[in-house]
């Protein structure tokens, strides 16, 4: 939601809480009755509504920092199986050395992850097509001998003529434990860039393209 909005909703906030309290003291003092009742009842609404939303959106908002939180380590927990236990021999420089393959192939994590990504292909949004998304699919085996905690997120969509990461869209998968030896299959939707788009896929150190 932009900021002008978001502005505009705060100070209809304040005035709701403001009439609340207008209501209350034309009531308390008995001056104009049925002003204040009405006072009361509109302004009590407006303010349990925006209410409502403000503690919303605040909670949104800590689950998505909490998500992406999970998302990061996903992928460091991917790339060592020490990460986050006290080891010292994590080093941020891993993740610079990727192994890179073509859409279609599939390749291994150095966790020994198994992981198959196709070729991103577009769909519509809308029947009118105005409005469209790229969507890749995913193959992911896990054997490694430890449990692999893997999300959509995890799954990272670059394009090369806009120096930019489109955002996840919708995903039909989310945080869970693949045990070793097990598989998961699912597609995740990202924001479409145009058709001239240079894509390629990251996940952990692997990239497609």
């Amino acid at each position: 939601m932009s900021s002008i909005v978001q502005l505009v909703l705060f100070i209809l906030f304040i005035l709701s809480l403001i009439g609340l309290i207008g209501g209350i003291l034309i009531l308390v003092l008995r001056k104009k009755k049925p002003l204040g009742i009405t006072l009361l009842s509109v302004s009590g609404v407006v303010f349990l509504f925006l209410s409502c939303y403000f503690i919303g959106h605040l909670f949104f908002s800590i689950y998505q920092g909490y998500e992406k939180t999970a998302t990061e380590e996903n992928a460091a927990e991917a790339l060592d199986p020490d990460y986050g236990n006290g080891s010292d021999d994590y080093s941020d420089d891993y993740f610079d050395d990727y192994t890179e393959g073509a859409f279609g192939s599939t390749m291994t994590t150095s966790n020994q992850i198994v992981v198959t990504v196709s070729k991103p292909s577009t769909g519509n949004l809308d029947e009118r097509g105005l409005d469209k998304y790229y969507k890749i699919d995913v193959a992911i085996t896990n054997n490694s001998d430890e449990n692999l905690y893997v999300s959509a997120d995890d799954f990272y969509l670059y394009d090369y003529t806009t120096d930019m990461y489109p955002d996840v869209i919708d995903k039909d998968y989310f945080h869970e434990k693949i045990e070793p030896g097990k598989s998961a299959n699912f597609s995740v939707y990202f924001d479409y860039v145009d058709d001239d788009a240079e894509l390629e896929v990251e996940y952990a150190d692997l990239i497609w393209s």
